[in-house]
């Protein structure tokens, strides 16, 4: 855990530029005004579920920050041989396609009329968690594969070379201290548990299985959505895209994170640019994403036990 902490300050000391971050600072501070104020992602992207439209806002809700982000990497001179680069243009397309993709597929329609209408909505809820894997994980592998250079293959950040879980374990430790004091903001009190939301009280007396088993069911399928966001933000953003960005890669990615969190709370979505930055940079330096993976789902896993705490309590 120190070795990773040393890291995050080496980076922060390296690769720090105050006009590019005090720029930076006023676009995440106007996205998240402009979101929350108008209810943007809610009201109006969330309008268009089910149609093709919303593919297309997603796209460019989630790439013209990061554009803008590169943007400003070129301003201050950090980072500008990307512009005229056509792979960077190749990669942003297929990785925030895939991304677009991912967050506009309705799959509703396919699931509501296969099953009883006490257990559809539970049903729906997991395969909603779990297509990710298909949507993003599998396009993005294959991909890779097809693009990648067999002696360089990283899977972007997929691959165990080197890995070590323990420090990462530490690091989620102390996630947990600040996910506890969270849980007493409103807005969080108010979204978690998920599961709550998800029709499992329902699903369970269908089924007839006791609840703690619907609640074990939705909260690992809950889980592996996370993989695919790791997949997307750390190893494609990330490591996929550092052979333009250099180690700068980490701050477009930032913000386009944040912008993933705008359907949340808005404490989450804040939190969220921090979470970010640590995960980008653990991702550069060990070039792989299971530790991401681990403080990911623990960071879920434990807003969803404070969320039952604060429900019991």
């Amino acid at each position: 855990m120190k070795a990773v902490a040393k890291e995050l300050i080496r980076f922060t000391k390296k690769h720090s530029h105050a006009g590019f971050l005090g720029s930076m600072s006023v676009l995440l501070i106007g996205l998240v005004w402009f979101n929350f104020h108008y209810d943007f992602e809610d009201s109006v992207i969330d309008s268009y579920t089910g149609s093709w439209l919303k593919g297309l806002w997603m796209f460019l809700y989630e790439g013209i920050p990061y554009l803008i982000t590169a943007g400003l990497l070129a301003v201050f001179g950090l980072k500008k041989d990307w512009v005229t680069n056509p792979g960077f243009w190749i990669h942003f397309a297929v990785g925030f396609g895939i991304l677009a993709f991912d967050r506009s597929w309705y799959i509703w329609p396919i699931v509501k009329d296969y099953f009883d209408p006490e257990e559809v909505r539970f049903i729906y809820k997991n395969i909603s968690s779990a297509k990710s894997l298909v949507s993003a994980v599998l396009p993005l592998t294959i991909i890779y594969l097809l693009l990648e250079k067999r002696s360089e293959r990283e899977y972007y950040g997929l691959n165990f070379k080197g890995f070590i879980a323990k420090p990462y374990f530490g690091i989620l430790a102390v996630a947990l201290i600040f996910i506890f004091i969270g849980g007493f903001f409103g807005d969080l009190q108010n979204y978690y548990p998920r599961y709550l939301k998800s029709g499992g009280e329902a699903f369970a007396m269908s089924v007839v299985i006791p609840q703690w088993q619907a609640v074990g069911i939705y909260e690992f399928f809950y889980g592996l959505d996370f993989i695919s966001t790791e997949m997307i933000f750390r190893g494609f953003l990330v490591l996929g895209m550092s052979r333009y960005l250099g180690p700068y890669v980490v701050y477009p990615m930032v913000v386009s994170y944040c912008v993933l969190h705008f359907g949340k709370p808005l404490t989450e979505a804040v939190s969220s640019i921090f979470g970010g930055y640590i995960l980008g940079i653990i991702a550069l330096y060990h070039r792989n994403i299971w530790g991401g993976i681990i403080i990911h789902v623990g960071v879920a896993w434990g807003m969803e036990i404070i969320g039952y705490l604060h429900r019991i309590l």
